[in-house]
């Protein structure tokens, strides 16, 4: 609601910069690559996921999931290291944790 007052209010003062805002809005609002990757890989446990699609799931951000991984929170799912700046998560290790999760709440 906030955002809608927002861009109403430019679209008031300034025409071209609302609608450069308008959109960036409904270019963010598409669906992300990493969202087809979870659609595409949710059902292969050995399939590999991106930080940010394991984040997605969690409903959390990315430096959460690194920082649950550095401190070691039992039961959190190891990362596979594909590289130096590469780091990828078994999709069932993922749902794995997720479950357990919801069966603690």
């Amino acid at each position: 609601m906030r955002h809608q007052k927002a861009v109403s209010h430019l679209t008031q003062n300034n025409g071209a910069h609302a609608a450069n805002i308008a959109a960036l809005t409904a270019q963010a609002r598409k669906p992300s690559q990493d969202s087809r990757q979870t659609a595409a890989t949710a059902h292969d446990p050995d399939a590999l996921l991106r930080t940010a699609v394991f984040a997605e799931l969690a409903g959390t951000s990315v430096s959460w999931v690194y920082r649950q991984a550095r401190e070691g929170m039992p039961g959190f799912p190891k990362p596979v290291k594909m590289g130096a700046r590469c780091t990828r998560w078994r999709s069932g290790d993922v749902r794995a944790f997720l479950q357990a999760q919801s069966a603690n709440v």
